[in-house]
């Protein structure tokens, strides 16, 4: 039998590159929890919210 996998810690927010077709280049701020939830990082800022 294999290794059980160990726990890792959450990363909590980051931010990661998305290029769609070559032509949509997007900075998306993802976040962490169940599962990921992102939005386009553009959008985060014209929020203008410091926590999510």
């Amino acid at each position: 039998q294999g290794e059980a996998l160990k726990e890792k810690d959450d990363p909590g927010e980051f931010i990661f590159p998305i290029i769609l077709e070559g032509k949509v280049n997007e900075n998306d701020l993802a976040k962490t929890g169940s599962d990921i939830n992102s939005m386009p990082y553009r959008i985060y800022e014209t929020l203008g919210r410091e926590e999510i």
